[in-house]
């Protein structure tokens, strides 16, 4: 009896073993070598020559998506729709690099890198800051009016050097206005008054990413290899 107790395994144990070999099989059944060009990693100018343009690109159309159409959420989620648009046409084209020459193809590191990117753009320019943040630094002033009294109640606890339009004048100035309000000439927009405000929130913007990017460098070891 205990020669069976002892032979006898658990339907979970049993599970676990049949998913550790299965595993075990399949990544030395895909796993190869790699290639010469996978041999790149890190931030080369490969890199810097496809990200950047593709940066620049995921950011315009996530803006416009949801910042003026406001009808297609195309910037967030894990996998941002998106980011997996432009890298499916990243892959296909980076084939068609590799077959006119092997020095303008991407290794797969690079890839990868391009793709964190496109997925901190994607991030920025949607829910994770632009969406949130650049409304919140105009709404008070043109929401505000006589009836809610928020130029009394709000306005004197604003610094100025972090909004656009003066926290000691009247509400509804015009940088507010234009913001929510349609505009037909692009030359009446006061892009000068936005410059320093977007520059004070973009260092803090900058650190907590940056301790984000931190602590998923802090977790990347047991997460990955271990679990």
């Amino acid at each position: 009896m205990l020669y069976l107790a002892g032979r006898v395994q658990s339907p979970s144990s049993r599970i676990r073993r049949s998913f550790t070999t299965l595993t075990n099989g399949f990544q030395s059944t895909v796993t190869s070598p790699l290639k010469a060009s996978d041999d790149r990693s890190g931030v080369t100018w490969r890199v810097l020559l496809f990200g950047i343009p593709l940066v620049v690109l995921v950011s315009a159309i996530v803006s416009y998506a949801e910042l003026v159409v406001m009808y297609i959420q195309i910037g967030f989620l894990q996998f941002p729709p998106v980011v997996v648009g432009v890298l499916f046409f990243l892959v296909v084209g980076n084939k068609v690099f590799t077959r006119i020459g092997a020095r303008w193809g991407l290794s797969r590191q690079e890839i990868m890198l391009i793709y964190a990117m496109l997925l901190m753009s994607s991030m920025v320019s949607s829910r994770g800051l632009m969406e949130k943040l650049i409304p919140a630094l105009v709404a008070v002033n043109y929401f505000a009016n006589e009836g809610n009294t928020w130029r009394e109640i709000f306005f004197h606890h604003i610094r100025p050097e972090l909004v656009p339009f003066d926290p000691s004048g009247i509400f509804n100035q015009d940088v507010a206005r234009l913001f929510y309000e349609k505009v037909d000439d692009p030359a009446l927009i006061p892009w000068g008054v936005w410059v320093r405000p977007l520059a004070v929130w973009g260092v803090l913007a900058g650190f907590v990413y940056g301790a984000f990017l931190c602590l998923a460098a802090l977790l990347r070891r047991q997460w990955v290899d271990h679990e």
